[in-house]
């Protein structure tokens, strides 16, 4: 110890060394706590794990919303084309009811004795229905009228069936 006092005694040459320095690196006065330092840690892995799903969740939804927007395009078009297919069944029903009838009236003007009907049943269905109005027709005609059922069906698995008046 040295006496601040005494102004005599000369100091040793050990003294006026400068302090050693110190091992390591060195202090910034900015240091964290552990608590702080893995608070912040947790926060920065959820961020990254927030930021990691969200994309692959946003990827995969595009891809579904394409393929979803595909299959309605296509849905759109086969809607269509069935709606072109049943006006032209429609148009052919029509025709063929007209036939039906206008023989009928040729039928009732030949006067035959034995009379007809042409039933249809849809696929699927138990029930048979007449075809046309319902009048009743000659053999002749109704075989005339399966010919043309059968050559152009209406729809894919109907049966027709001539069943007597």
């Amino acid at each position: 110890m040295i006496d601040q006092a005494d102004r005599q005694t000369q100091s040793l040459p050990l003294d006026e060394q400068p302090a050693k320095p110190r091992r390591g690196r060195p202090a910034t006065g900015q240091a964290l706590s552990n608590a702080e330092r893995q608070r912040l840690y947790r926060e920065r892995q959820k961020a990254q794990r927030n930021e990691n799903v969200h994309k692959a969740v946003a990827e995969d939804l595009r891809a579904e919303l394409a393929t979803a927007l595909e299959r309605v395009e296509q849905l759109e078009r086969a809607n269509r084309n069935l709606e072109k297919d049943l006006e032209m069944k429609n148009g052919q029903i029509k025709a063929l009811s007209r036939r039906a009838q206008s023989a009928e009236t040729e039928l009732s003007l030949r006067g035959g004795n034995k009379r007809y009907y042409v039933e249809r049943c849809s696929k699927g269905k138990r029930t048979w229905r007449r075809i046309g109005d319902g009048r009743s027709m000659t053999r002749e005609i109704a075989d005339a009228v399966m010919s043309d059922l059968s050559a152009a069906p209406v729809n894919k698995g109907d049966r027709f069936r001539i069943v007597p008046a």
